[in-house]
């Protein structure tokens, strides 16, 4: 069929010829199609559907949790409801945001071993890094 595999994300093919792109992006049995020839889709769907059972999305609103919002030229996608329910997982102490930074004292020996511990923040972090790669 010459459809490539994307090396990030595997579930997501291009087909490209001279007049033609598509791009395709099929997760369990699940499948969403953006071309710029619904010929080219049609044809895709029937040839595809002899060898597996694909769930066809022709409008999407959400998606494996990304919401998708179109406009006239534009797509773009977010997950708040990830976002905020990371966000909620952790004490606010821990995402409290301040501008300017605070000065903090020098960090010696004598301060406790629990206010050293890095685990809360490169939590936060990985969530967060977790939340952009999906994205």
């Amino acid at each position: 069929m010459g459809i490539t595999a994307m090396e990030v994300d595997q579930s997501l093919y291009i087909f490209r010829s001279r007049e033609t792109i598509m791009a395709i992006w099929i997760y369990v049995d699940d499948g969403v199609i953006a071309s710029n020839s619904p010929e080219a889709v049609s044809n895709f769907k029937s040839q595809l559907c002899t060898e597996v059972e694909i769930k066809w999305c022709d409008e999407i609103s959400q998606i494996v949790g990304l919401e998708c919002m179109f406009g006239k030229g534009e797509v773009a996608i977010a997950q708040r409801r990830l976002t905020d329910s990371i966000l909620a997982a952790y004490p606010q102490k821990i995402v409290k945001i301040e501008w300017p930074p605070p000065v903090l004292p020098t960090v010696n020996s004598n301060l406790k071993d629990d206010i050293l511990d890095p685990t809360p923040f490169q939590s936060v972090i990985g969530s967060l890094a977790y939340i952009l790669s999906g994205s």
